[in-house]
């Protein structure tokens, strides 16, 4: 639930940014902007996906390990 709530909090502030820097720069730099910012979020969020299922892989191969090094 927690990360549910941090990922809509994220969309929200990007959201944000974007219509600043539409207001601040010109209409090609904002969308220009708004593009990279959206790219580095979801690079971000497809990097923390990879790592959290990385993460658990290991721990599910870890008393697998352990068992195997206690056989021999």
């Amino acid at each position: 639930m927690a990360h549910h709530l941090a990922k809509h909090a994220i969309h929200v502030v990007l959201i944000v940014s974007a219509l600043v820097m539409l207001q601040v720069a010109d209409v090609q730099l904002g969308a220009i902007a708004l593009v990279a910012l959206l790219a580095l979020c979801l690079l971000a969020f497809e990097g923390g996906r990879w790592l959290l299922h990385r993460r658990d892989a290991q721990r599910a191969a870890a008393p697998q390990r352990r068992s195997a090094t206690l056989q021999h």
